[in-house]
Order: structure tokens, then sequence, then C-alpha cells
């Protein structure tokens, strides 16, 4: 399947593409800060471990609200360039 995705970009033509200069979408730049944010408030999950462990506890929604609480608390300590998407598009 590789192959087949990459084989328009093996001739000259292909290596002419690839050396310009290309931007990546803003809404890639904000899934790459979401993915260093979660990574960051997973690194930091001691803090509420206990809040959510065992699973079955996130059914309740006070549980859902501190643990969101302790995730949003790594946001303030780690902000990100542009807050997350809160509706994410259709």
């Amino acid at each position: 399947m590789l192959a087949i995705v990459e084989a328009p970009l093996l001739g000259a033509e292909g290596e002419a593409l690839k050396r310009l200069p290309h931007a990546m979408p803003d809404e890639y730049e904000t899934w790459v800060d979401a993915q260093l944010f979660s990574a960051k408030a997973s690194q930091q999950y001691a803090n509420y471990k206990d809040v959510i462990f065992p699973l079955e506890r996130t059914q309740t929604q006070q549980t859902l609200d501190t643990m969101w609480r302790y995730v949003n608390l790594v946001q303030e300590i780690t902000p990100l360039r542009e807050p997350l998407l809160t509706n994410p598009p259709a």
C-alpha cells in the first residue's frame, strides 16, 4: 500500500515536489498541541489516579468533573499556544 501511495513521488517530478516548502493546516497544529497536552497530563497521572481507578468510578459525573479539574491544572501549568477545539468540525 505504501508503494502505491509513494509511487507518484519516485520520479524527478516527485523529487521537486518534495523540496517545495509546505505548511501544515492550523487544525494539524492544534492536533499536535493536543497530543503534547495529553502526554503532559498522562505524565501527571499520579495526581488523579486514585480518582479514576478503578475505571468504573468514571461513570459518575462528580468523578469526571474531578478528573477534568486535575487535567485542566496541567493545562494551566503548561498552556498551549491556542485552546483546544471545543467544537470539533463535523
